[in-house]
C-alpha cells in the first residue's frame, strides 16, 4: 500500500511555518522602532514646546505637523521608491527621521522645533 498524499490541512500548516523573508523582518523592526521612538516623543514634544512660551493649540501642531508631512510627501516617497528603489529610500527615511528627532532636542526656539519636527518625515 502506498502513501497517502498530504492533506491539505498539513499542507497548510506547513506553509504557515516556512520563514518570513528577510526584507519583511527589517522592515517590521524599522517600522517598530519608528512607532517605539514616536510614542516616546509625540506626549514630551508639546510640553517641550510650551517652555518657549506657546500656547497649547501651538504646542499641539508640533505633535500634528509630523503626520500632515508624512500626507503631504507621501506621493513623492512613491516616486522616490520608483527611482531608486526601496532599499534605499527608506534606509535614507530612517535616517532622516533619527537626525531630526535628535536635532529636536537642540532647538533654541518654537519655529526651530517646528522645523525639525517638520523635517522628520518626507521620506517614507
Amino acid at each position: 500500500m502506498t502513501a497517502s498524499p498530504e492533506s491539505p490541512a498539513n499542507q497548510g500548516a506547513r506553509a504557515a511555518k516556512a520563514a518570513m523573508p528577510r526584507d519583511i523582518k527589517v522592515m517590521l523592526a524599522a517600522a517598530f522602532l519608528i512607532a517605539l521612538g514616536f510614542g516616546l516623543v509625540a506626549p514630551v514634544l508639546p510640553q517641550f514646546a510650551t517652555t518657549f512660551d506657546v500656547g497649547a493649540t501651538a504646542a499641539a501642531v508640533i505633535v500634528s505637523i509630523f503626520a500632515f508631512m508624512r500626507l503631504v510627501f507621501a506621493p513623492a516617497g512613491g516616486a522616490l521608491m520608483g527611482r531608486f528603489g526601496e532599499r534605499p529610500v527608506y534606509i535614507a527615511g530612517l535616517l532622516i527621521v533619527a537626525a531630526s528627532t535628535a536635532a529636536c532636542a537642540f532647538a533654541q526656539n518654537y519655529w526651530q522645533l517646528l522645523v525639525f519636527r517638520a523635517l522628520a518625515e518626507p521620506v517614507p
